[in-house]
């Protein structure tokens, strides 16, 4: 298993490339308002979302509130939870000078969450809500909306205003979607699920399955995991025997990635190998099937009850389980 990175300095994170994803509707997600004329006649930004922009910025700016706007909109999945990933590229400008201090690239996109994005700028996830693949999107930033810490990383001064040209390149699922599938085995723990798709585990007080059992519990219709692919997911893990401890969950913080072919995750191989993107799944895997040495977390001797939601496939790094 591999935890995608948080950010410790600006975006010094290994790229993740998206390769896949199903999509997910979101009724009523609207972009935040747009800002006033007066900051958007200021700022002129052309070319194509995913390569540099050229941005032109009637300074100084001095800009009291933060805001945002998009030049460019796209279509797609869109940008609805905090621990949501999205792939991007941006460039950040002096608001006083109008020159660029930072950009990331354009060549080796990052994955990240907004809630990593916002150890950066603090505050503006709720600018970013909604925002789509193929989206360019254009802060406009107070200077508390840049974290002390990463003012000098970006090239800019404490005190001082900013603009940010974000390329939205692709997004992934924030919950397994798709259909509910009706499962008749019996003596299985079922899951009940918070709004946000967060799952909660039932675990019948009957002896566990002997074996692995896996079961689809919703059907996504994204692409079919093969297993050669790094599965992204975010998933919970209970002990049958003491179920009403979590002994891990990456639900609250960032989802994880997972190489089927290498991981040490008991019995996630099986699980979703043959399994589709936006798929929820559940498997048991019983004390005697569970290596012994395996990864951090896991109890030993104990059965393991996991709900998986699958939510997106992406290259594999050097380093991953």
């Amino acid at each position: 298993m591999r935890k995608i990175p948080a950010l410790v300095t600006v975006l010094s994170l290994a790229a993740l490339s998206l390769v896949g994803c199903a999509s997910v509707s979101a009724p009523g997600c609207t972009r935040p308002a747009s800002a006033g004329a007066d900051l958007q006649s200021q700022v002129t930004v052309t070319g194509q979302a995913g390569s540099a922009p050229k941005v032109s910025i009637g300074a100084p700016m001095h800009i009291a509130r933060s805001a945002t706007w998009e030049s460019i909109r796209g279509s797609g999945t869109p940008l609805t939870a905090d621990s949501q990933l999205f792939t991007l590229d941006f460039s950040v400008y002096d608001g006083t000078t109008g020159t660029q201090t930072y950009t990331s690239g354009y060549t080796s996109s990052p994955t990240i969450s907004l809630t990593q994005w916002e150890e950066v700028f603090p505050g503006t996830g709720n600018l970013m809500t909604c925002a789509t693949p193929g989206s360019r999107v254009v802060l406009a930033l107070a200077p508390d909306a840049i974290a002390e810490a990463s003012a000098a990383n970006l090239g800019l001064k404490a005190g001082d205003s900013a603009v940010v040209v974000v390329d939205v390149s692709q997004t992934f699922l924030p919950r397994a979607t798709g259909s509910l599938v009706f499962n008749d085995a019996r003596n299985m723990p079922t899951v009940v699920r918070a709004p946000s798709g967060q799952p909660g585990i039932i675990v019948p007080e009957t002896t566990a399955p002997s074996k692995i059992a896996v079961q689809t519990l919703i059907r996504g219709d994204g692409e079919v995991l093969k297993d050669s692919d790094t599965a992204v997911v975010a998933y919970t893990g209970v002990p049958w025997e003491t179920h009403a401890t979590v002994f891990d969950t990456t639900w609250g913080a960032t989802p994880s990635a997972v190489t089927l072919a290498s991981t040490d995750l008991p019995g996630f191989a099986e699980a979703l190998t043959g399994r589709t993107v936006g798929s929820q799944v559940l498997v048991v895997v019983p004390a005697g099937q569970v290596p012994a040495g395996t990864t951090a977390n896991v109890p030993t001797g104990k059965t393991l009850v996991y709900v998986i939601d699958i939510l997106g496939t992406a290259a594999p790094a050097a380093s991953g389980r």
